[in-house]
């Protein structure tokens, strides 16, 4: 073996065994114990996107900061900075300790006068373990672990390992809160994590709560390739990228990548570009693609990659004017982020149902369990509750699970499958309960309360008050204004709950549930009367999710009431096909009572052909 081997040879080598550093040196890389500590930018991607000029000064005076004052002091060494991240290297756990508070009261120092929206806020993770090294980088198992333990970190929180928490002493170096058995992404058994920071101060963070993103599937968007001249030069394949990544950023079912980190997958050729971005990013799906310039046109080719199964998930092509592009202002990049949101979101579906529960990830557990928590096929939506129930068992400090359990329950009762009324009460209200108030998804909560008690007590006054109070702790909690929407709709108060849902669509404009969003906004315009929108919405959720019965009762109802009667029966044909008990007698025991518009809805039926 030579003393200088080439990559080629290093990667065909065989794994050296831990006690033979004679490979490890042959192989450039030194062996030794050291704490690795991740440190994360909360929401980095939408600071960049809000004030790009103005985040990049923030997070170069932290950095500055950082290898100025703070490592020094701690005797760290920096081994790289993301852009919006860190990795760091100490000799002992107190150390690593010491420079998480420190980076914490920097963070807090930068913010200090801000507004919210403006705040600067650090994950950081710590894990002690045998690392390897070169003059470029470290790795290793370990590293992979402290950066997974930051993802269980709140904004302002460092949460580590027993191998670090077992060196701190509680109430002197910090004070120190278990966690318990943590699952973490990609990590085959639960690792024992714990919450760290400063000894007599606690953070901002809800103790009970973990952020919702560390459990969504991570996306990134490569560089499009552009081929063809005319009047836009090569920076088109970047303006594509980039449109996507914001319309990305307006969904709530993935962590984007920012631009700036996705943008090094641009050098990568060919296959090696899904192996670059697993490597580099850690990414589980890959939006690529290419366009062509063509007589004042952009026509883009794209491609969604799972990239740990290397399967392609859907590919389409999209027309888009120059102008369109220059100006931002066209349909291409919300059209492909939606594209991407649904195709994962059925793959994780397909998954789910063929998997048992506890070999899925947690992402696939919550992407698919909520989706089926709407399934018409009622096979499929039990399942929805063993997903959910698995979930919350393996995340006990997330309330979206038990969130989403006690939507299920109360859709259970209105699909005859719940039992005892009674018990399905106690259920819904009992996941609800186990809930920490003042938990960052509080207003969620908040929200689905109010839907319980308009489904399983038929309370409008009591729904309504939930959305109200949901919308007093966060007034962008789109499913508060959704479904405070249906509320002020079986009031028969039209125009307050068409501007109720037209704030839900603008405030979640890309979402996992989307066709559950336009179902919701078909009724609220067809109880309005206001039936070509009705028509128009509908058209979409049906498009998005052929198998929505009510989406299809709605657009039979429609289509009836403006006398377009073979479309109306198309439409109740396929009501029929997805719910075969449907009649007259099934529409008017399910619907409220003091419905103000259950009669005028079964007329349309009957019109439509319903019997």
């Amino acid at each position: 073996m030579t003393s200088d081997p080439t990559s080629a040879n290093i990667a065909n080598q065989q794994p050296p065994t831990p006690a033979d550093d004679s490979i490890w040196l042959a192989m450039g890389l030194r062996r030794s114990n050291k704490v690795v500590l991740v440190v994360d930018l909360v929401e980095s991607v939408r600071l960049m996107e809000d004030n790009e000029a103005l985040a990049v000064k923030r997070w170069r005076a932290f950095l500055l900061r950082v290898t100025g004052e703070v490592l020094p002091n701690a005797q760290g060494r920096l081994v790289k900075s993301l852009g919006d991240g860190l990795m760091l290297e100490f000799e002992h756990p107190r150390q690593a300790a010491s420079a998480a508070k420190a980076m914490h009261e920097i963070a807090a120092t930068i913010s200090h006068g801000c507004p919210p929206e403006q705040t600067f806020a650090l994950r950081v993770g710590a894990h002690s373990a045998e690392v390897y090294a070169d003059d470029i980088d470290i790795y290793g198992a370990g590293v992979n672990l402290a950066a997974r333990l930051a993802s269980l970190a709140g904004p302002g929180e460092t949460v580590v390992s027993s191998t670090v928490r077992d060196e701190l002493t509680d109430g002197l170096d910090a004070d120190v809160e278990d966690l318990g058995e943590c699952f973490l992404k990609h990590v085959a058994l639960p690792v024992h994590a714990w919450r760290i920071d400063l000894v007599g101060h606690k953070s901002n963070a809800v103790p009970s709560s973990v952020d919702l993103n560390s459990l969504l599937p991570v996306i990134a968007v490569a560089p499009f390739a552009h081929f063809g001249g005319g009047e836009v030069s090569a920076a088109t394949g970047d303006l594509v990228a980039e449109g996507v990544i914001a319309a990305l950023c307006a969904s709530s079912g993935f962590r984007v990548i920012s631009r700036h980190s996705s943008a090094a997958l641009r050098a990568s050729p060919g296959h090696s570009l899904v192996r670059s971005a697993d490597a580099a990013l850690g990414i589980d799906f890959l939006l690529k693609g290419a366009c062509h310039t063509n007589a004042g046109n952009v026509t883009i080719d794209y491609l969604l990659l799972n990239v740990k199964s290397s399967e392609v998930l859907s590919t389409g092509r999209v027309v888009e004017s120059v102008a369109s592009l220059l100006n931002g202002n066209g349909h291409a990049a919300h059209e492909m982020a939606c594209v991407a949101l649904n195709a994962v979101g059925e793959n994780q579906v397909r998954q789910a149902l063929l998997s048992v529960a506890n070999t899925l990830p947690d992402y696939t557990l919550l992407l698919a369990g909520t989706r089926l928590v709407h399934s018409t096929d009622l096979a499929s939506f039990v399942q929805a509750r063993e997903l959910l129930s698995a979930l919350a068992d393996r995340q006990p400090r997330i309330a979206a699970p038990r969130v989403w359990l006690a939507k299920w329950h109360a859709l259970a009762s209105t699909k005859g499958c719940a039992g005892d009324p009674s018990q399905a009460r106690r259920a819904a209200f009992g996941a609800l309960d186990q809930i920490q108030p003042g938990g960052a998804q509080e207003a969620f909560a908040l929200a689905v309360r109010g839907f319980v008690y308009l489904h399983l007590e038929g309370d409008y006054s009591s729904a309504l008050d939930c959305m109200e109070d949901a919308l007093l702790v966060d007034a962008n909690e789109s499913l508060a204004w959704l479904f405070r929407s249906v509320v002020l709709t079986l009031r028969g108060e039209h125009a307050q709950a068409i501007e109720s849902y037209e704030r839900a669509h603008s405030f979640s404009p890309i979402d996992p549930m989307r066709y559950l969003y336009t179902t919701i906004g078909a009724s609220v315009y067809l109880g309005a009367g206001q039936h070509e929108r009705a028509i128009e919405i509908g058209k979409t959720s049906w498009r998005l999710n052929r198998n929505h019965a009510h989406t299809a009762r709605i657009l039979a109802m429609a289509h009836a009431e403006i006398d377009d009667l073979p479309l109306a029966k198309k439409y109740l044909d396929s009501a029929r096909r997805l719910q075969p008990d449907l009649s007259l007698k099934s529409f008017m025991s399910r619907s409220a009572k003091d419905n103000p518009v259950r009669e005028r809805y079964a007329r349309a039926l009957k019109r439509a052909g319903l019997t």
